[in-house]
């Protein structure tokens, strides 16, 4: 029997206060315009949110899932766009987040994220303090995002 995912409640996650207007715009680095093809050079602060997805895993074993997971990752991914469209889900939105309940008790989480907002080494700073602070530690590395001081970005129009 193949397995479903239910997706059980959608929540659109909100900063709780809002961005100070010296943040609303985030310009890229020069090794950021470097790493990414992109036309437009900075990422628009507006609050808007980010989905959080909260779904149920039906007819999944999580060893099976851990052993292959190639064979059903995309499932375990959050979506805003229909199955086949061509729109990209970070036209919408930067950054989703899906967490997938077994029916052992385990979980999955599967974030989605723009490049224009993270790189691989973002991700994983997220992940593990989201984690350090599941465990109820408290003593969680806060990145500094200073590489659009140390490296301005380019304008070639100097």
């Amino acid at each position: 029997m193949e397995g479903k995912i239910e997706i059980v409640s959608v929540e659109l996650v909100k900063p709780l206060s809002p961005t100070p207007n010296h943040l609303r715009c985030f310009e890229f680095s020069l090794l950021d315009q470097m790493a990414v093809d992109m036309s437009d050079n900075s990422v628009e602060c507006n609050d808007d949110g980010v989905p959080f997805y909260e779904a149920f895993a039906h007819n999944y074993r999580l060893e099976n899932v851990l052993r292959k997971p190639a064979y059903v990752n995309q499932k375990f991914l959050p979506t805003t766009v229909e199955e086949g469209s061509l729109m990209p889900d970070s036209a919408l939105y930067p950054l989703l987040v899906q967490v997938t309940i077994f029916e052992c008790g385990g979980m999955a989480i599967g974030i989605r994220a723009s490049h224009k907002v993270a790189d691989c080494a973002t991700l994983c700073t997220l992940i593990n303090a989201w984690s350090t602070i599941a465990r109820g530690n408290i003593e969680v590395v806060v990145p500094e995002f200073v590489a659009a001081a140390k490296f301005p970005m380019f304008n070639p129009s100097l």
